[in-house]
């Protein structure tokens, strides 16, 4: 669950590379951390994008739908 309720804001390119979980774990706990918070998470996704091993939600779904 999200603290506020809300899920952030993010392009394809971040849900498609990072899972849920991932993104709550590095969510900023202080206003004062959203940039370092953003940067970590965006860091995170293009690390998996790059990453030809990483089992991604968007390849887990694509798996699933066959």
């Amino acid at each position: 669950m999200w603290r506020d309720g809300a899920p952030p804001a993010g392009s394809d390119g971040l849900w498609d590379n990072a899972f849920e979980s991932e993104i709550v774990s590095l969510a900023p706990r202080a206003p004062g951390e959203v940039q370092r918070a953003a940067d970590r998470i965006a860091a995170t996704a293009r690390t998996h994008a790059s990453d030809n091993e990483f089992a991604s939600p968007y390849i887990r779904e694509a798996l699933q739908q066959g």
